[in-house]
């Protein structure tokens, strides 16, 4: 079994050809359980946000990715976390 659970939401898509989309996603990671991974210790209820960035072609009536970027939000200013307001 993973340690992680995933959820993928297409924020974006801008055509910059009829066959040439950039495709903006989040990528939602939730840590299932416990578990390391080179400079990072996961707990389990963990959450981490990431933004892809994929770039596709069409040849032969297939999609393909051609070029790909994975970001990590900043788990300190987030969207995804209220401001402190003190």
């Amino acid at each position: 079994m993973s340690p992680t659970s995933l959820k993928f939401e297409v924020k974006n898509i801008r055509f910059l050809a009829p066959d040439i989309p950039v495709v903006y996603t989040e990528e939602t990671l939730y840590a299932d359980k416990d578990f390391n991974v080179p400079f990072q210790q996961y707990k389990k209820g963990d959450i981490d946000y990431k933004m892809m960035t994929d770039v596709f072609v069409k040849k032969n009536n297939k999609w393909k990715i051609t070029a790909a970027q994975l970001t990590l939000v900043n788990q300190i200013i987030s969207p995804h976390k209220p401001a402190n307001k003190n």
